[in-house]
C-alpha cells in the first residue's frame, strides 16, 4: 500500500489539535474546581452570618415577649429572672466592646447558636441602673434602645447585632386627644351648671350620658365638630365624635384617626343634616383605649430632675428657643429644659378658688397658676396642680426633623414593599448608596427581600420599575406639641414620649 506524505502531515496536525483541545479542557476543569473549592468557605461563612442574625432576632423576640408580659421589665435592667432552671438569664449588663466580654449567652432552642441582650444606656449614662429610668430611657424622645447579638456557636468569634428602638405609644403621638367628648364640669360658668354636669355627665362616655332623667331641657355640654372644622394631625378619642355635616380629620395617610367605639364611633348631631366626616387620615374604629392617669404628680419629680420646677404664680413667654419666665416678680431667660418638662407648684395659700369661666386673674402670688404665651419651636410639657391660662394663640413655626431609622421607614410604609406590595422585612435605597444615593427618608423605602435582592444596585429606570408614590419624611403631630397638664401620678413618666 502506498502512503502519501500529505496524509501523514494531516494526521499529525489533527493530533496536535486534539492535544490542544484536551489541554484547554483540563484548564477549565482545574479552574472550575479551584473556584468551587474557594466558594466552600465563603458559603459556610454566609450560612454562619445568617444563623447569627437569626439568633439575634430570637433574642429580640425573647425580650419583646417578656416586655409584653411585664411592661416594667425594662426598668429592672439586667436584673431579671432566668427563663427557666436550666438556662441563664440572657439580659446582660451593657458591654462597650473593650475589656473582657462578660455578657451572658443563651442557646436558641434546639441549636448551638446563641444570643445575648443588652439595654443600651441613655442620656450619657454608662449603663442601665435599676431604679433610675433615666439611665435607659431617652428623656427627650422616650426611646428605649435594645441590642440583641447572635453568634453561630459558643466558640465562634462571628457576631451579628440588631438594635431596636422601642417607644410606648403615648398621648403626645396625637394632635387631638380626649377621654370624654364633653366639657369638664369645672370649666362651666355657674355653680348650678357645674353641679348638673357633675351629676349627669362627668366620667361618662356618650352612650352612658343620659338621654332622659336629667332636668327638662338639659343637655351635657358636648364637643361638636361641624363643617369647616379641621383637625390637621392625628387624633385619638376614647369616646365617639359628635358630627355636624362634614368636618375634616387628618391631612393624609400618615395621620391616624383612632376612635375606641367599634360601632357608632361618629354620631350625628340632632340639628344637622348629616353625619359625613371626611377622613383624610387613616380612620380606625374599635381602636384600643388609652386612658390618662388620674393625676400628674409624677411630673413634679421629672421636672425637678432634668426640667424646671417653680413655686407660685409664674408667667411664661415662649420665643422660639428661649423662655422668658417671671416667677413671683423675678424674670429670667432660659433655654428649653433638658427633658422638656416644666412644673409650677403652689407656694402658700391660694384663696378663693376660682373657676376658668369668668375668672379674674388677680390671684395671690402663692397660687401655682401659670400664664403661657408666645411662639414655640419644640415640644414642651407644662404642668401645675392649679390653673393654667393660655394667654394667646400658640403655634409651631417649623417642624423638627424626624430621625431616619430602619424601623421608622417600615412603619411609614406600613410594612409593605414599595415595589410589589407584599410584606416588607427590610429597607432599600431607591438610588443605591454605591451610586451616590443618600441614606434619607426621601431615598429609602420598605422592601421585601426578593425585590431588594432583584433590584440590587440598579436604578429603577434600568429595570423598568416605578414607585406608587415618592417617599418622604413622616409627619409629626403639628411639628411639636405644647401640653398644658393640670393636676398630677407616677403613671405619667413612661408616657413622656415626646417631651422636648
Amino acid at each position: 500500500m502506498t502512503h502519501s506524505p500529505a496524509h501523514r502531515g494531516q494526521r499529525g496536525f489533527s493530533m496536535f489539535i486534539v492535544i490542544m483541545a484536551m489541554f484547554v479542557t483540563s484548564m477549565f476543569v482545574a479552574a472550575a474546581y479551584a473556584a468551587a473549592n474557594g466558594d466552600l468557605p465563603m458559603g459556610g461563612d454566609s450560612k454562619d452570618r445568617k444563623i447569627s442574625y437569626a439568633s439575634a432576632e430570637a433574642g429580640l423576640n425573647f425580650y419583646l415577649t417578656h416586655l409584653g408580659q411585664d411592661p416594667d421589665y425594662w426598668t429592672k435592667c439586667e436584673n431579671v429572672p432566668a427563663p427557666n432552671a436550666s438556662d441563664p438569664n440572657p439580659v446582660s449588663k451593657y458591654w462597650n466592646g473593650s475589656g473582657t466580654d462578660k455578657r451572658r449567652w443563651r442557646n436558641v432552642t434546639g441549636s448551638t447558636a446563641q444570643y445575648t441582650i443588652e439595654i443600651l444606656p441613655a442620656n450619657g449614662k454608662p449603663a442601665c441602673v435599676e431604679g433610675d429610668n433615666s439611665t435607659a430611657l431617652d428623656m427627650k424622645t422616650g426611646v428605649l434602645r435594645i441590642r440583641a447579638t447572635g453568634r453561630p456557636t459558643a466558640t465562634d468569634p462571628l457576631r451579628r447585632s440588631i438594635v431596636a428602638n422601642l417607644r410606648r405609644k403615648g398621648f403626645l403621638d396625637f394632635l387631638y386627644y380626649t377621654d370624654y367628648e364633653d366639657s369638664d364640669p369645672q370649666s362651666l360658668a355657674t355653680q348650678s351648671e357645674r353641679t348638673d354636669a357633675d351629676t349627669y355627665c362627668k366620667d361618662k362616655y356618650r352612650w352612658q350620658r343620659p338621654a332622659s332623667g336629667a332636668p327638662s331641657g338639659y343637655n351635657c355640654p358636648e364637643i361638636q365638630f361641624v363643617t369647616g372644622d379641621s383637625v390637621n394631625g392625628p387624633l385619638h378619642s376614647n369616646d365617639s365624635l359628635l358630627i355636624c355635616n362634614s368636618p375634616i380629620f387628618g391631612r393624609d395617610s400618615d395621620d391616624k384617626i383612632e376612635l375606641v367605639p367599634k360601632t357608632n364611633d361618629t354620631v350625628q348631631s340632632g340639628s344637622c343634616a348629616s353625619n359625613s366626616p371626611v377622613f383624610k387620615g387613616v380612620h380606625t374604629a374599635g381602636a384600643p383605649a388609652m386612658k390618662p392617669p388620674a393625676t400628674n404628680t409624677a411630673l413634679r419629680k421629672v421636672a425637678q430632675d432634668d426640667g424646671y420646677l417653680f413655686a407660685g404664680k409664674t408667667i411664661i413667654r415662649i420665643n422660639g428657643t428661649q423662655l422668658y419666665i417671671n416667677n413671683n416678680g423675678t424674670t429670667q431667660t432660659l433655654g428649653y429644659p433638658a427633658n422638656g418638662v416644666i412644673y409650677v407648684d403652689a407656694n402658700g395659700a391660694c384663696n378663693p378658688i376660682q373657676y376658668p369661666a369668668g375668672v379674674v386673674y388677680d390671684d395671690p402670688v402663692g397660687c401655682g397658676n401659670v400664664y403661657v404665651s408666645g411662639t414655640y419651636s419644640e415640644s414642651l410639657t407644662i404642668a401645675a396642680p392649679s390653673v393654667m391660662r393660655l394667654s394667646r394663640y400658640v403655634r409651631v413655626p417649623y417642624r423638627r426633623a424626624v430621625p431616619m431609622t430602619r424601623a421608622g421607614v417600615l412603619r411609614r410604609d406600613l410594612r409593605r414593599c414599595a415595589y410589589c406590595g407584599r410584606k416588607a422585612d427590610t429597607i432599600d435605597h431607591v438610588v443605591p448608596r454605591s451610586r451616590g444615593g443618600a441614606h434619607s427618608w426621601e431615598n429609602c423605602v420598605a422592601a421585601c427581600r426578593a425585590c431588594n435582592s432583584k433590584k440590587a444596585d440598579r436604578l429603577l429606570e434600568e429595570i423598568g420599575w416605578t414607585l406608587a408614590k415618592a417617599p418622604k419624611p413622616p409627619n409629626r403631630a403639628a411639628g411639636g406639641v405644647l401640653v398644658l397638664a393640670v393636676e398630677p401620678h407616677p403613671a405619667w413618666e413612661p408616657w413622656l414620649s415626646e417631651a422636648a
